[in-house]
């Protein structure tokens, strides 16, 4: 979360929608967001060292939600294709 706060300004949006959640909540929102694992866990073998800057992406619960939605247990999207889906308001 802080590398994207700082690559945004000290700020934190959904990387799919936009939505910030202390600008739409206010103080109760301010900093909240989830966080995706682009990689599943399942797929890696052994231990592995996660990379926030490649291996994570900031969510607004319902774009982590919809991410996840597709056939295959603990399959995902990529944000790309989850981008490709998206027709709701654009929060910039």
């Amino acid at each position: 979360i802080e590398y994207y706060k700082n690559k945004w300004g000290g700020r934190i949006h959904c990387i799919c929608c936009g939505l910030d959640f202390g600008e739409a909540y206010g103080e109760i929102g301010e900093g909240y967001i989830e966080i995706h694992h682009t990689t599943p866990h399942h797929t890696y073998k052994g231990a592995h060292m996660v990379d926030p800057k490649k291996d994570l992406i900031p969510l607004c619960s319902n774009c982590h939600s919809m991410i996840h939605r597709v056939k295959g247990v603990g399959e995902c999207m990529t944000l790309e294709e989850l981008k490709e889906h998206y027709k709701g308001l654009k929060h910039e």
